[in-house]
């Protein structure tokens, strides 16, 4: 039987009988998908459905279904990780660089069971990116006032710069300015805290405190991406590929 690969990965046409076959796609995803070209308004659909619609759509060449499963993973806070390798899996750019970007800022960073998924050099990069932050990190302590020590947040797990560092990548990544004035950086960062039903302690809620904290996250996101330059080449095609 002659068989024919189309544009579309994985659809097989038999010459002879004139039909199609789709390999390497359950019947349930396909299911899935035509479910998500029916969607109107609302695509409502779970994070792991998410990211099969999302994997399909781009294969498939369906441009509007691949955006609307992007928006709605950015919206359910997609981890870093998934993040990286369905942006290798998709060639989505821009999504490398803010996984990248989380996953060199973030605590905790990558686990040892990332590594394999991840390939040894994103897992190299993201590693070299945190050692020079940490390093960034331990240099700042030393010139930091003893004093002002007793006013640091002492939530969980720093859960309060975790939020603003989440925040801070968000508004990168939608390239939305962040004012240079410590009231206006506030009033746009607790919008976008209360907005992702996060929360701050008081002392972090404070104008200065907020601040404080976006000038050290930018510091640090200008460390790691010229850590990323440096190993991997300015931003490009070669980011999907080294991924």
């Amino acid at each position: 039987m002659v068989t024919r690969q189309t544009n579309l990965r994985g659809l097989v046409r038999h010459g002879k009988s004139n039909t199609f076959e789709l390999r390497g796609v359950e019947a349930r995803h396909f299911s899935l998908f035509l479910a998500a070209l029916r969607a109107a308004r609302d695509f409502n659909f779970s994070l792991e459905d998410l990211k099969t619609i999302l994997t399909l759509a781009s294969d498939w060449g369906f441009p509007r279904i691949q955006n609307r499963s992007m928006t709605a993973l950015q919206n359910l806070r997609l981890p870093p990780v998934d993040k990286l390798l369905l942006a290798k899996r998709c060639q989505i750019a821009e999504w490398i660089r803010e996984a990248y970007l989380a996953l060199a800022l973030r605590t905790p960073g990558l686990e040892t069971a990332d590594a394999p998924a991840l390939g040894a050099t994103a897992t190299s990069v993201i590693t070299h990116a945190r050692e020079e932050i940490l390093l960034h990190r331990m240099q700042a302590l030393t010139l930091v006032d003893s004093s002002t020590l007793d006013s640091q947040c002492e939530s969980p797990s720093q859960a309060c710069r975790e939020a603003l560092c989440d925040i801070r990548l968000a508004l990168l990544a939608k390239k939305t300015k962040v004012p240079k004035r410590d009231d206006a950086q506030a009033r746009i960062l607790l919008k976008e805290v209360s907005k992702l039903g996060l929360e701050l302690c008081d002392t972090c809620r404070s104008d200065v405190a907020i601040a404080c904290t976006i000038r050290a996250l930018d510091e640090e996101i200008s460390i790691a991406k010229r850590v990323f330059e440096d190993d991997i080449g300015r931003e490009n095609s070669k980011w999907i590929q080294n991924a």
